[in-house]
C-alpha cells in the first residue's frame, strides 16, 4: 500500500479566552484578561518531495484551499483534503473517509523534516522550490 502524505495547510482555527473568577481578589499583579484571540493557520501550501523507508518517492502538492494531490513515480495520482488536528496533519483521500494522520518533526535548516503516521511508518519530506 502506498503512503500518501503531505503537510498541509493548517486549516483549523483555534481560539483562546479567559474568564476571570468572580471570587478572585483583584491585585496589581493580576493578569489582564484579553478578548478571545483567533490564531491564523500555518500556511503549508506548496510542493513536497516525499521518500518512504523502502525508497518509494512521490510529490505531494498542497493547495491553500486545504486540498492535496500526490503524484507517484508509477503514474498514479491521489487527491483529497488535508487538515491539522490534535497536533497532527491528516490527509483524507477522496472517497476514502478515513484520514491518515502524521506527526511532523521540526524542519532542519534546509527545510527537510520527517513524518510518522499512527502505524509507525516514517517518511522523509523536503519542501520543493515551487
Amino acid at each position: 500500500m502506498k503512503i500518501t502524505i503531505l503537510f498541509a495547510a493548517g486549516l483549523s482555527l483555534s481560539a483562546c479566552s479567559a474568564t476571570p473568577d468572580a471570587d478572585a481578589e483583584a491585585t496589581d499583579t493580576a493578569p489582564s484578561v484579553e478578548p478571545a484571540a483567533v490564531h491564523a493557520p500555518q500556511d503549508r501550501s506548496g510542493a513536497y518531495e516525499v521518500t518512504a523507508a523502502d525508497g518509494t518517492k512521490w510529490r505531494t502538492t498542497i493547495g491553500k484551499d486545504g486540498t492535496y494531490s500526490a503524484d507517484y513515480d508509477d503514474g498514479k495520482r491521489e487527491d483529497g483534503t488535508v487538515a491539522d488536528s490534535a497536533g497532527q496533519t491528516c490527509f483524507d483521500k477522496d472517497g476514502d473517509g478515513e484520514p491518515r494522520c502524521w506527526t511532523l518533526s521540526e524542519p532542519d535548516a534546509a527545510g527537510a523534516f520527517s513524518a510518522t503516521d499512527q502505524r509507525g511508518e516514517r517518511v522523509s519530506v523536503v519542501r520543493s522550490g515551487d
